[in-house]
């Protein structure tokens, strides 16, 4: 059952660093992490894009674990799938800052 860890690699991801404090917040300490461990840093992508796979296929795991954490107003399918997109997008942006700052 590959497709169920993968859900639960991110439900953990978001449990750990999103639960209690803000999107920005919770990047920003998994960059803080990720920028220093290239492994930490592969799980982290893997988990993300695992999820938008998922949200992709209609995995109500995915859907469902997104919209109770992140989604208040707007929290069709497809809200879903953009807060995803936008997860990755920031975190990468947020990465390359960091890697590539000087020390």
């Amino acid at each position: 059952m590959p497709e169920a860890n993968s859900n639960q690699n991110f439900i953990d991801l978001l449990d750990s660093y999103f639960g209690d404090q803000t999107r920005d917040e919770g990047l920003s300490e998994i960059v803080s992490v990720s920028r220093r461990n290239a492994a930490f840093h592969a799980d982290v992508v893997a988990a993300i894009n695992a999820a938008i796979a998922a949200s992709a296929n209609c995995d109500d795991a995915i859907l469902d674990a997104v919209r109770d954490r992140f989604l208040r107003f707007r929290r069709d399918d497809d809200a879903v799938r953009e807060f995803l997109a936008e997860l990755h997008k920031e975190y990468m942006r947020q990465y390359r800052q960091a890697t590539t700052a000087p020390n």
